[in-house]
């Protein structure tokens, strides 16, 4: 009490301080937290066969084993969590302990090497610490866009994401709706299929080998990469 004035400057002194503080410092939800690994989603168009596919996973796969900061890998092809289709592949890298640049800078630079592989869309994310709520998805942040109307929901759904691609703020935008690969409709005449002594699922089964891809197993190469699946 007896340096009233000194004690009013320092409080002022500090209150200034943490109004400088709050704004210059990065804030968010939780904040980024260098853990030495990066996820990776990758995603080629929705009728691309396995061995595209396959394909395109190795040139993303080549990139990841010549950068520097990258210690291991793995690398995974077809459906998962988050990534429901054919189309959808992930790799998981192990950085360096001994390096340069943080997972976040790491990301940004390794952009530009992967938009160079024709045909195929790679997003990475520093995974969090903590999840919250959502799903198991390609990005950190999600937005779940509902409707009663399917048709409604199948016209809006591509709209805004192509408006938010638009937006200076987002990066990496992507949807997991996966309804523009071609599809043919096939209806079993029951009668004549149960005079030949054919079920439904023997069609089913059929038309699957003449025209599907089935997963028998999984390769497991070295360094621990995953190449993927055989046909069957």
């Amino acid at each position: 009490m007896r340096h009233r004035g000194a004690t009013m400057l320092v409080s002022l002194a500090i209150l200034v301080a943490t109004v400088v503080l709050f704004v210059v410092m990065p804030k968010g939800f939780f904040p980024d937290e260098d853990t030495g690994r990066i996820q990776v989603s990758t995603e080629a168009a929705q009728d691309i066969s396995f061995d595209a596919m396959r394909e395109h996973q190795m040139a993303a796969m080549k990139i990841a084993a010549a950068d520097p900061n990258v210690d291991g890998f793995i690398s995974v092809v077809g459906a998962g969590p988050g990534s429901p289709s054919l189309n959808n592949g992930r790799m998981f890298f192990r950085l360096k302990d001994e390096r340069k640049l943080n997972a976040t800078q790491i990301i940004q630079e390794m952009r530009a090497k992967f938009a160079q592989v024709p045909g195929l869309t790679v997003t990475m994310q520093n995974p969090p610490l903590i999840r919250v709520g959502g799903m198991a998805s390609k990005a950190l942040y999600q937005y779940s866009l509902q409707d009663t109307d399917v048709q409604e929901l199948f016209r809006w759904a591509p709209l805004l994401m192509e408006k938010m691609k638009q937006e200076p703020g987002f990066q990496d935008v992507s949807t997991d709706m996966q309804i523009a690969a071609p599809q043919v409709n096939v209806e079993i005449n029951r009668d004549k299929a149960a005079a030949l002594g054919v079920t439904p699922q023997q069609i089913e089964n059929g038309l699957y080998d003449a025209y599907g891809e089935r997963q028998a197993s999984t390769i497991y190469a070295d360094c621990g990469r995953v190449l993927g699946g055989l046909r069957g």
